[in-house]
């Protein structure tokens, strides 16, 4: 039944407009207007995974092969499939495992959304650390990159998003 639903012929306008509405009243609960709002920013976690929804049930019909639960799986079969070009495929990969660092250190050593002022020199080291990253600075450089590429993807994809903050 569920394979079903996921894999009908779906408008991709309509589609489109559709994960635009939800992510754009997302945003209104969760602005994701902080630094560190790894999950919600513009860019952030939230959008690498809204653009693999949007390209498994865009394309799923005709490749039924590309559904999977796991994201960067998603994002390797959607690639096979030609839903995705490979390049962004692996940049929209590596930033979610960068993101998925990011957010369990956080929950390991604050258990919460980091403020900036709870950024500590020595949980900015450890999170710099985790990322594979030498120092905070070329973490903030990494953070603000990765967020630029994913939502220059998630506008190239799905569309603009109404309401987030950049």
């Amino acid at each position: 039944m569920l394979h079903e639903i996921l894999t009908r012929p779906r408008d991709p306008s309509k589609l489109a407009a559709e994960v635009l509405d939800m992510r754009g009243r997302i945003a209104q609960q969760f602005p994701g207007d902080q630094f560190w709002d790894i999950k919600y920013r513009r860019g952030g976690m939230l959008d690498v995974e809204f653009i693999a929804q949007f390209l498994q049930l865009r394309d799923a019909a005709a490749a039924p092969g590309v559904l999977h639960q796991n994201t960067a799986e998603a994002l390797r079969r959607l690639s096979a499939a030609g839903s995705l070009e490979p390049a962004a495929a692996a940049e929209l990969i590596a930033a979610g495992r960068l993101w998925h660092c990011l957010l369990g250190m956080l929950r390991l050593t604050i258990g919460a959304k980091l403020d900036e002022a709870m950024l500590s020199d020595g949980l900015g080291r450890t999170l710099a650390t985790a990322a594979g990253l030498g120092d905070v600075a070329r973490l903030r450089s990494q953070v603000d990159d990765t967020a630029e590429r994913v939502a220059a993807y998630f506008e190239r994809l799905v569309g603009p998003r109404p309401g987030l903050t950049t």
